[in-house]
């Protein structure tokens, strides 16, 4: 079983600063969804062409207590 990039901690928190920035009528799973994918993994991956699903995005959000 591989391990999440969303396991790491300094993911976790440009997730979380990324959340706090953004005002609350405009938070939304596609919203930090578009965040992640956009910003998150070509700074921590160093690829443009992947993306997360947003099942997976939605579990991790539950597990930290933000779904």
């Amino acid at each position: 079983k591989r391990t999440s990039f969303l396991n790491d901690s300094d993911v976790k928190m440009m997730i979380f600063e990324e959340i706090r920035k953004t005002r609350p009528a405009e938070r939304s799973l596609v919203v930090i969804k578009k965040f992640v994918d956009e910003v998150v993994v070509p700074s921590v991956l160093g690829v443009t062409d992947r993306s997360v699903c947003e099942t997976t995005l939605s579990k991790y959000l539950n597990e930290w207590g933000y779904m």
